[in-house]
């Protein structure tokens, strides 16, 4: 078992860029050559096992050379006691952590005895803290004969966390933050914060996408405004944002002000579904009006075709939302990847920039560089869907022979030209002779398809409007080198590691519950998900069928079960059906239409997910057809 020096030691081993000698590291580290000797044979053991190279060579020094960076995975946490042993980011990172989260001042007499080194080592690392931190408006303050405070505002001290844990990562971060050794933060508000997020994803029905980063940064805010004072301050918040400010009030007696309420929505919108759940309720409608206006121009330079255009135009309103909220609360965003868009995809770049100048004339907001950065990413994955479809070949194959699986590829070509269609099979071609795929890149098919090596996608054999954006999402995702399962067993098991990932932040390993596989015993909370889905579709189904359910209409109420039951997963990722042209049908069937209105409105309310209109659709296709 290595031990911290040994681990600190592979760190440095690791990073350099040259050889590192025995007496540099016995230097660095404070101990003899022969404790160094004793330390590297321990090392060069476990890199061993770990078949990865350590290069010793005499004379010179040594190097360790891996593919990935193997110190990361030895030690996610920085302590106070490791000091002395820590290089000078990961220094200044624990004296900010000290600074941040102390009541007062911090003498240097206190820090030199917490860190058990020098005073001159306190003064140079608080200069070199200072120099990382000056671009942020934060610095270190030293109060006479008190000691030392971080002083600036929230909305800066928050701009500079963010930084630090792009840069580190969020695990480090908040591992170093609730680590028992270092006293950071307490094992009840610990606890706290944990009823925070359960808080937020169970009362306030919100998805939270990066667990231990709103964690810090809520404690963050909670360690700011410990000495506010209470100010009524108007606010436009929706009821989630102000039932938060109450509960976190009420649970760490604190009193939160505006800025402090204006970072709650930012750090909400920034690492929840926030944003998707509020639409419709705070929504400018000029905004939506000047994405279309982006769009089109996009459309019309010719340049590039898009796909998914209702998908796009979410994502963009989601994301403009969210910025429009860190600019009123200050909080520009940086964009870490501007220069590497600019120099990778400059023609993207310049065209998204020009369509701005269209966004702006309707929407007072100016998009910087930064931001049009993000939304260039957003196109160019429209504009890869395209190119990636282009590109596939494609065999459709039909449970009920050649002339179904030749009208099904006629119904593709007219709505999804951009697949190249290779052949059309049936399943007993394709088992009695499987070297037919050999020339298919993906698979689209009428019915589930057991052992096959390649991707593919199920759909119905007329091909509902419903299912042609699948088709495109599947298609495009499978490409990507990402798999599309919306089965059973994948929800229960997104599900499963979700619950377990929430154990290993709640739970000591002694008191952790056992793992249970989605393959052998379902969980308590997916039972009670499908439970309440169960539940809920019975009465639908009531509506549905006032008289009773016939038999041949079995295979219609099995057909509106299980799509909802899949939807739920791509509900929740906000991937919705793109709307078409359905007057006629809704004409025809408005007492069901409206019946299923009714329940996705309340699923929606359950769910925490906005779920628009094209979706009662597709219910009602399941019972017409």
């Amino acid at each position: 078992m290595l031990n911290k020096r040994q681990k600190l030691m592979i760190r440095d081993l690791e990073r350099s860029a040259i050889t590192i000698t025995a007496s540099q590291l016995a230097e660095k580290y404070n101990v003899s050559l022969r404790t160094v000797r004793n330390d590297i044979e321990e090392i060069a053991q476990y890199l061993r096992e770990q078949n990865i190279e350590f290069i010793r060579i005499p004379g010179q020094g040594m190097r360790i050379i891996s593919g990935k960076e193997i110190s990361s995975k030895l030690s996610q946490v920085l302590k106070n006691s490791e000091f002395p042993y820590l290089d000078s980011t990961q220094r200044s990172i624990i004296l900010l952590f000290n600074l941040l989260f102390a009541d007062g001042p911090v003498s240097i007499g206190e820090l030199c005895e917490l860190f058990d080194v020098s005073k001159g080592t306190i003064i140079s690392t608080v200069k070199y803290s200072k120099k990382a931190i000056r671009d942020l408006k934060v610095n270190i303050v030293r109060y006479q004969n008190k000691g030392y405070r971080l002083d600036g505002s929230l909305k800066n001290i928050i701009k500079g966390c963010e930084q630090l844990i792009r840069l580190e990562g969020e695990e480090l971060i908040y591992n170093t933050l609730i680590d028992k050794d270092n006293f950071f933060i307490s094992a009840e508000d610990e606890k706290k914060l944990n009823q925070v997020l359960e808080f937020i994803s169970n009362d306030l029905s919100l998805y939270i996408s990066h667990h231990l980063f709103l964690s810090f940064m809520i404690y963050c805010v909670v360690c700011r405004s410990i000495n506010n004072i209470r100010s009524h301050f108007t606010n436009d918040s929706s009821d989630k944002l102000i039932k938060l400010t109450h509960y976190l009030e009420d649970l760490f007696s604190i009193h939160l002000n505006k800025e402090s309420v204006d970072i709650l929505k930012y750090l909400l919108n920034g690492s929840t579904d926030y944003s998707a759940n509020t639409s419709g309720i705070e929504l400018d409608t000029k905004l939506p009006e000047a994405i279309d206006s982006m769009i089109e121009y996009v459309n019309s330079s010719g340049m590039y075709q898009i796909n998914d255009t209702d998908t796009l135009r979410v994502d963009l309103i989601i994301h403009l939302r969210s910025a429009i909220d860190a600019i009123n609360s200050g909080l520009p965003r940086d964009n870490p990847l501007l220069e590497e868009i600019r120099n990778s995809y400059p023609n993207e770049f310049n065209l998204i920039k020009s369509a701005s100048q269209k966004f702006n004339k309707i929407y007072p907001l100016k998009l910087d560089d930064d931001e049009i950065g993000y939304l260039t990413l957003y196109f160019l994955r429209s504009f890869d869907k395209v190119e990636k479809m282009q590109d596939t070949r494609v065999m459709v194959v039909c449970n009920t022979g050649r002339s179904a699986s030749k009208l099904l590829a006629t119904r593709l070509i007219n709505n999804v030209p951009d697949i190249h269609i290779v052949s059309m099979s049936s399943i007993y071609n394709i088992s009695s002779n499987p070297k037919i795929l050999d020339n298919v890149d993906f698979v689209i098919s009428t019915i589930p398809l057991k052992e096959l090596n390649k991707p593919y996608v199920v759909i119905s054999p007329l091909l509902q409007k419903s299912e042609i954006s699948k088709v495109k999402e599947a298609i495009w995702l499978a490409k990507s080198e990402i798999q599309l399962d919306d089965s059973l067993e994948a929800v229960a098991s997104t599900m499963l590691e979700e619950e377990n990932t929430k154990l290993e932040n709640t739970e000591t390993i002694e008191n952790r519950k056992e793992y249970y596989d989605a393959k052998n015993i379902v969980p308590y909370s997916v039972t009670t998900l499908f439970g309440e889905v169960s539940m809920n579709l019975f009465y639908l189904i009531s509506d549905l069928y006032p008289k009773g359910i016939q038999p041949e209409s079995f295979n219609n109420v099995s057909g509106i079960y299980a799509h909802v039951l899949m939807s739920i997963p791509r509900w929740q990722r906000k991937e919705f059906i793109e709307p078409g042209d359905d007057e006629e049908l809704i004409t025809r069937h408005r007492r069901q239409y409206e019946a299923i209105k009714k329940y996705l409105h309340q699923e929606s309310e359950r769910l925490g997910i906005f779920i628009p209109d094209s979706e009662i659709i597709a219910i009602l296709r399941y019972y017409v057809y």
